[in-house]
Order: structure tokens, then sequence, then C-alpha cells
């Protein structure tokens, strides 16, 4: 089993829930709205409707949609607060 880390910057709760009209995510170098990240991954219809979002002090903190993982850009600074762990099983 794979693992990955993403900064949780701070105490404050971590919303999931699906996706909105205008939601970016910060990949690090510039932030790409989720709809665009779909169309150039070629993400279907059918499972962005079942996209999963992590959101954070209204930023997207990460995305889990058709079994890929995408993670909001650590800043250099961060310090880890803490780990979210996502199991699987449906």
């Amino acid at each position: 089993r794979r693992q990955r880390q993403m900064c949780i910057r701070d105490s404050s709760p971590i919303v999931i829930r699906h996706r909105k009209e205008g939601d970016k995510i910060d990949l690090g170098s510039h932030h790409k709205k989720l709809r665009r990240l779909f169309i150039d991954n070629k993400i279907l219809e059918k499972d962005r409707q079942k996209a999963i979002i992590g959101e954070q002090d209204g930023q997207i903190i990460f995305l889990y949609v058709a079994g890929r993982l995408y993670l909001k850009k650590r800043p250099e600074n961060a310090i880890l607060y803490g780990t979210v762990v996502i199991y699987k099983n449906f």
C-alpha cells in the first residue's frame, strides 16, 4: 500500500465534500480548476460526480477521484500537524 503525506496547516476541521463549481487546487507552481484537471486527465463524468474533496480553512487540501489522489502542494516552511488516512472500502 502506497502512502502519501499532505500538509495539515492547523487543528481546524477538515470538511469532506463533493465538488462545487469553481473549485481550485494548489498544485505548487500553479492553481488549477478541478474542471480543467478532470478534462486534462480524462476523468469520466460519472467519476467526476463521485469525487471526494477534503477542504480545510476554505482551501482544497486533497482530491480523490477515479482511484487517483491529488494533494495540495506542501509549502516549504510547513509544519505537519497530523495525518489523514483514507481507506477505500467499496
